[in-house]
């Protein structure tokens, strides 16, 4: 079982980790529209 103080820290780490990846995904995207245009 995780202690309160643990629980915060690994739920910031996880969204900042999500949040990481979907600016990478959304750059990638990005990238390959103003290419084809």
């Amino acid at each position: 079982m995780m202690s309160i103080s643990a629980f915060p820290l690994s739920v910031g780490i996880a969204f900042a980790t999500l949040s990481y990846f979907l600016l990478k995904v959304n750059g990638c995207i990005y990238m390959c529209m103003c290419l084809e245009i």
